[in-house]
């Protein structure tokens, strides 16, 4: 199961315990990163540690019932948190009457629907469970099962009902931190900038290695020099925020000057990432086809996502504080990171066993 990586880490700090639970690796990657606020940010488990971690939490979750599955997903929130603020043991049982008190209210205004969660839930995990339990070779990864019509149903359902009944991620922090005192929630914001400066730097030089990659194939040229292009966006985030003018305001509407918009159209990254998947396993004419009609998909409805966005995203610029501008736009953003998490998972199930032994070497 590929490791996600959801930068809103309150998605899961009230989500999961509100209604059961949610879809496990959703949960897994999110607090993931929300432990990572420690600075390092680094995974101590291996990949096969990881998959077996976590499946034998499904077997724990689907022996237990609704209720116990509840008080254990507010366990684990609990531990996450206690890494992410250094809670002390007399803190511990505050913050965590205080998650269950936001559980509580949230899965009351839900009503009906919050069971229904739970049910959809609990189908996921079961998808989950299976797949990571089929027998496979040795270092092939288990296969998602994002391209079984029924999981892609119980999906649509989970999403529908999670706009139905959306929550303040940001009001559901800030009750927390009132609990502690004002010096460990600043430590734990210092932490998590750290941390974030950190993964701009990897994606930097991620960005760099794709380009170089690409300019070996003079076929791309095109699609080089539109990398360079967005080299160079990152080089201006990275000056304005030593600047101190914050990287989450460079070309968003920040109160630093904006670079000349290029005349060249932009490649959208999802297309650099799907040329650069392209070429590093060798995709042949079937799995291209499948490909691009799993980045049609996505892209469809990333496009729906922020146009049901533009008002709220407008309001966002429109804020004048640094910091709340950079939270409510990691609010806005959680969910389109959630939607190329799942066109990796998808893109990668197109791959043979052997493709994912020789890829990219």
């Amino acid at each position: 199961m590929m490791r996600w990586v959801i930068p809103l880490c309150v998605r899961v700090f009230v989500g999961a315990a509100l209604v059961g639970g949610v879809l496990p690796a959703t949960a897994q990657q999110t607090w993931g990163r929300f432990g990572g606020w420690r600075g390092d940010g680094e995974d101590p488990l291996t990949e096969e540690e990881r998959r077996e971690q976590m499946r034998k939490r499904l077997e724990e979750m689907r022996k237990a019932t609704p209720e116990q599955r509840r008080e254990m997903e507010l366990d684990r929130m609990l531990e996450f948190t206690v890494r992410a603020y250094e809670l002390t043991d007399e803190q511990k049982p505050v913050v965590r009457a205080e998650m269950k008190k936001m559980a509580d209210e949230y899965r009351a205004k839900a009503g009906p629907d919050a069971d229904e969660m739970d049910r959809l839930r609990d189908q996921m995990s079961e998808f989950w469970l299976k797949r990571m339990s089929e027998p496979r070779a040795e270092g092939e990864e288990p296969q998602v099962p994002w391209n079984d019509p029924e999981f892609r149903r119980i999906g649509e359902r989970m999403r529908e009902l999670n706009e139905k009944h959306p929550f303040d991620f940001r009001a559901s922090i800030e009750r927390v931190e009132k609990l502690l005192p004002p010096e460990q929630v600043d430590k734990a914001r210092q932490r998590r900038e750290q941390f974030g400066q950190g993964m701009m730097e990897r994606a930097r030089e991620r960005m760099e290695e794709m380009a170089q990659q690409v300019a070996r194939e003079p076929e791309n040229k095109e699609l080089f020099e539109r990398f360079s292009q967005m080299r160079e966006r990152m080089a201006e985030w990275n000056r304005r925020r030593q600047e101190g003018q914050g990287g989450e305001d460079a070309g968003r509407g920040g109160d630093a000057p904006r670079p000349e918009a290029s005349p060249v159209v932009q490649v959208h990254p999802w297309d650099a990432y799907l040329a650069e998947f392209t070429r590093r396993y060798s995709l042949d004419e079937g799995q291209r086809a499948a490909a691009a009609s799993i980045l049609a998909d996505v892209r469809a409805r990333e496009a729906k996502l922020r146009a049901s966005q533009a008002a709220a995203r407008a309001s966002v610029e429109a804020l004048t504080d640094a910091e709340a501008r950079a939270k409510a736009i990691a609010e806005l953003d959680a969910p389109i990171d959630v939607l190329f998490a799942e066109l990796k998972a998808r893109l990668s199930a197109l791959l043979t066993a052997a493709q994912k032994q020789t890829g990219g070497r």
